[in-house]
């Protein structure tokens, strides 16, 4: 189980310096996992405001569409001060495809899967080494192993 003990990025929602390390650090775990497998990312879900702020608030610190796999990951990162569920966890959803401007739909691999659902895989944690090692595990299978990886 983990604990409090040596939070990563502890700072990450009070200072903005320390929230983009907390970025690239997802970012950096995500492409190393997927680059052996010839997979790739990029961001899916608008990270500011219509006045181009940021939006800072680990919600989700990551996110990414990898269109070889027409998947979606989307990271919640939680102050662990303020967390009141476990110290991590997941589960999964469908972004309803048809449902989005056809110009705004992403791309996959496999043009066949343009109109379908995108499954999406929803980590929420607070970051340790030891749930960022569960996280990418959780990646792992999901992106790399191509499993469901339910709930939990």
């Amino acid at each position: 189980m983990a604990t409090l003990i040596n939070p990563l990025f502890p700072d990450f929602l009070s200072d903005y310096n320390v929230y983009q390390q907390a970025e690239q650090y997802w970012s950096d775990a995500v492409t190393q996992l997927l680059q052996p497998h010839g997979l790739s990312h990029h961001p899916f879900y608008t990270n500011h405001f219509g006045n181009g702020q940021p939006i800072a608030d680990g919600n989700p610190i990551f996110n990414g569409y990898i269109p070889g796999r027409h998947k979606l990951v989307r990271i919640i990162q939680y102050d662990p001060a303020t967390f009141e569920e476990g110290p991590v966890g997941h589960y999964t959803d469908t972004w309803p495809t048809p449902e989005m401007d056809p110009d705004k739909r992403p791309h996959p691999t496999d043009p066949a899967l343009r109109d379908a659902p995108i499954p999406e895989l929803v980590i929420t944690l607070y970051l340790t080494e030891e749930t960022a090692a569960q996280a990418r595990h959780l990646l792992h299978q999901w992106l790399v192993e191509d499993k469901a990886v339910g709930e939990g």
